[in-house]
């Protein structure tokens, strides 16, 4: 009977916590609520002030943005310059770790257009941070 009291007291214990951090955390959630209609308030205000300058503004930064990312693949190409473009390479590694692999770091000159991944991803990101998330998933 001791056995089964101490069970009961421990379980009571338990119930009362979770009742506890459920309280808290509706009390979470409606400040948050309370904070997410003042940000709406906010952001609808926003909306309804002219914003024409800071329109063009984004539309500026993105649009030289895109032509940075372009001009790197392009600009070498038309102009004949030669383009350096950084390797690494692996050698070793033997035995399963043992003898762990070597990497060289090289910096090799080409000329004509560079098509790149990396030029890709940064394309990705500013089409990302203009445009959203949805229109640079492939």
């Amino acid at each position: 009977m001791g056995v089964s009291a101490v069970a009961g007291f421990i379980m009571k214990l338990k119930a009362l916590e979770a009742a506890r951090q459920s309280e808290e955390r509706l009390y979470t959630l409606d400040a948050f609520k309370v904070g997410m209609g003042e940000t709406m308030e906010a952001s609808d205000r926003a909306s309804k002030r002219d914003g024409s300058t800071g329109k063009a503004t984004r539309r500026l930064v993105a649009l030289i943005l895109v032509g940075a990312v372009v001009a790197l693949v392009f600009v070498p190409g038309f102009l004949d310059k030669p383009s350096v473009i950084e390797t690494v390479k692996t050698s070793g590694g033997f035995l399963f770790g043992l003898i762990p692999e070597r990497t060289r770091t090289e910096f090799v000159s080409v000329q004509g257009f560079v098509h790149m991944p990396t030029l890709l991803v940064g394309f990705g990101h500013v089409i990302a941070f203009y445009f959203g998330q949805g229109a640079a998933k492939p």
